[in-house]
C-alpha cells in the first residue's frame, strides 16, 4: 500500500532500538542483526532459519527470526516466531508492533487490529502511534470495501475403525415379534473392524459488501476407503452459501446448505437445508450463540422410506481464559425433532436432546490439544417392528486431538474418537473406537 514501506522502515528500527537482549548475543544474532539493521533480511533469514530446531524459543532469536521473516515476504512464518517471543515477552510493544503488521500482510485484519489496538493504549512514541493509525484505517477501508478473500485445504490421512459399519457385536439377536426367536445376523449386520485411508480437501470464500454486510461461502469434499470392507466406503459433497450482518457486537447469519453422501461410491443420501444463527460477543473473552436449522433429508431408492424433515434449535457459550496455555472452553445444548415424510412409519421419527461441551489448549506456539464430547438422547415415535417397543438411543462422542504445526500453513493431528450408542434395541446398539492421523495443508 501507498507509503507504507516508509512505514515499515521506521517501525523496523523503532523495534530493533527499543529491544533489549535478554541473553549474550552470539555471532550468528549479532551477524543476523546487523543484516536486518542493513536491509538485508533475505541473508538474516537465511543465516537464522537453519538453527530454528535447535533455538526455537530463545528469546533473541525468535525476535530476528520473526523481523527477518517479515521482511522476506515470509509472514506465516513470522507470526510463528513472534508469537514464541511473545509467550515469554507479553509486555513487549515493538514485537506485538511486528506480530500486527505480520498478520496484516497475511490478510487476518481481524487479528492485526487487535494486535495494533493493544499497542496504540501503551505510551507509545507519537510517530509509531501515527503509523498504528494508518493501519487500523487502511484495515477499516479494506473492511468496508469489496475485496473477496479465498481461503482452501487439503489434507490426507490413515488409520483403524472398530466398528466401521456402526452395527452390533452379537452374531444373534431375540426376535420379541417371533416369541423370543433368536435370529442369525447377515454378517454385514455384524461389526466389522478395518484400516482405512482418508481424503478431503475444501474451499472457503468471504466477499465483504460492506463493513456490515458480508457473503460466506465454502464447499468440501472428501472420501474414506476401508481397507478391508470396501462397501462401507464413504464420501461426501457439501456446500454453504449466506449473508452476515454485523451490527456492533452482534452478527446475524443465514445460509443455504446442501450435502451428498456417497456410500460404496453410490449416491446415498441429500441433504437440503436453512440456517439462522445469532452471534454475541459479550467482550473479547466471551462468546454466546444461538441458532436454528431446518434440514429435508432424501435417501435413495430401497431407502426412501426413510426420508424426512429435521428441525433443530440450540444455545452455545464460549470463553477465553488468560494465563499459561491460553486455555478455550466451549459448552452448548441443542432439542430437535425428525418427521418421517411418509405416512405409516412412526418408528422412524424421533425426538432429540443434546448437550456438547469441549476445549482446546495451547501447549506451544506450533502445538495445540483439543477434545471434545457429546451426548444425544434419540426417542423415537413408534413401535420399532419386530421388537415389539419404542426405540430410544442415548449416544455418546469423545474426541481427543493433538495438532501440530510442523511449519506455517501445515499441521499434522492424531485423533481418537469413541463412540457408544446404548440402544434398546439391540440391532442398533454399539461402540465404536476410531485411531486417526492426517496432515494438513491450508492455502491463503
Amino acid at each position: 500500500m501507498r507509503n507504507f514501506e516508509v512505514v515499515k522502515r521506521t517501525l523496523v528500527l523503532g523495534c530493533l532500538l527499543a529491544f533489549q537482549y535478554a541473553h549474550a548475543a552470539d555471532d550468528v544474532l549479532q551477524k543476523a542483526k546487523r543484516l536486518v539493521d542493513q536491509k538485508n533480511a533475505k541473508e538474516a533469514y537465511a543465516l537464522l532459519v537453519p538453527y530454528q530446531s535447535q533455538r526455537a524459543g530463545e528469546s533473541a532469536y525468535d525476535y530476528l527470526l520473526g523481523i527477518a521473516a517479515l521482511d522476506s515476504g515470509k509472514p506465516a512464518e513470522a507470526v510463528f516466531a513472534l508469537e514464541r517471543f511473545l509467550a515469554t515477552n507479553p509486555d513487549n510493544g515493538p514485537a506485538r508492533l511486528e506480530l500486527a503488521r505480520a498478520y496484516y500482510l497475511m490478510g487476518e485484519t481481524k487479528s492485526s487490529q487487535q494486535e495494533f489496538e493493544t499497542v496504540k493504549r501503551q505510551q507509545t512514541p507519537g510517530e509509531v502511534n501515527a503509523a498504528i493509525q494508518r493501519y487500523l484505517s487502511a484495515i477499516d477501508q479494506i473492511t468496508a470495501n469489496t475485496g473477496s478473500r479465498v481461503r482452501g485445504y487439503v489434507e490426507a490421512g490413515a488409520g483403524y475403525d472398530s466398528n466401521a459399519n456402526s452395527a452390533t457385536a452379537n452374531s444373534q439377536i431375540a426376535i420379541p415379534a417371533f416369541g423370543g426367536l433368536i435370529a442369525t445376523l447377515a454378517p454385514g449386520s455384524v461389526r466389522r473392524s478395518s484400516q482405512l485411508l482418508k481424503a478431503a480437501a475444501g474451499i472457503r470464500l468471504t466477499h465483504p459488501f460492506s463493513a456490515a454486510w458480508a457473503l460466506n461461502a465454502n464447499a468440501n469434499i472428501g472420501q474414506r476407503h476401508y481397507r478391508s470392507y470396501g462397501e462401507y466406503d464413504i464420501g461426501y459433497i457439501d456446500a454453504a452459501m449466506g449473508l452476515t450482518h454485523s451490527r456492533g457486537i452482534d452478527q446475524f447469519t443465514g445460509a443455504l446448505q446442501y450435502q451428498k453422501i456417497f456410500l460404496d461410491h453410490q449416491s446415498y443420501r441429500q441433504t437440503y437445508g436453512l440456517l439462522g444463527q445469532w452471534q454475541h460477543n459479550i467482550d473479547e473473552q466471551r462468546q454466546v450463540t444461538a441458532y436454528g436449522q431446518l434440514m429435508q433429508q432424501d435417501y435413495e431408492s430401497a431407502q426412501q422410506i426413510r426420508n424426512a424433515n429435521r428441525y433443530l434449535v440450540g444455545m452455545a457459550y464460549s470463553q477465553a481464559f488468560s494465563g499459561i496455555y491460553a486455555p478455550l472452553a466451549y459448552a452448548g445444548a441443542y432439542l430437535g425433532r425428525e418427521n418421517p415424510r411418509r405416512s405409516g412409519v412412526p418408528h422412524l421419527g424421533n425426538h432429540i436432546v443434546g448437550l456438547r461441551v469441549g476445549g482446546q489448549l495451547t501447549l506451544s506456539s506450533s502445538v495445540m490439544l483439543t477434545g471434545n464430547a457429546s451426548h444425544e438422547r434419540r426417542n423415537y415415535q413408534g413401535q420399532e417392528p419386530g421388537f415389539m417397543r419404542d426405540r430410544s438411543d442415548r449416544q455418546t462422542d469423545v474426541s481427543l486431538a493433538l495438532s501440530y504445526a510442523p511449519a506455517p500453513l501445515w499441521a499434522i493431528k492424531p485423533e481418537i474418537i469413541w463412540t457408544r450408542n446404548a440402544s434398546n434395541i439391540a440391532l442398533n446398539d454399539y461402540s465404536r473406537t476410531q485411531y486417526l492421523i492426517t496432515v494438513r495443508r491450508e492455502f491463503y
